[in-house]
């Protein structure tokens, strides 16, 4: 089961930061995700897609204030 993900899909999506309210990101992810259709994909599967890109902000800003 494949499906492609258009860039308009992934530009619509909330970006998680650590400043913001880790439950109003999700919130207003399962609010867009489910905005989105997919024939014969399940919701679910749609958000695990979907998730990593709407925490990239966030993954790139940690990386920057670790040290090794």
């Amino acid at each position: 089961m494949t499906f492609d993900l258009r860039p308009h899909c992934t530009q619509m999506l909330p970006k998680f930061t650590s400043l913001e309210d880790a439950y109003l990101f999700l919130r207003e992810f399962e609010e867009v995700c489910s905005m989105m259709y997919f024939p014969n994909i399940y919701v679910d599967v749609v958000r695990i897609k979907l998730i990593p890109f709407g925490l990239t902000y966030a993954a790139k800003k940690m990386d920057g204030q670790l040290d090794c």
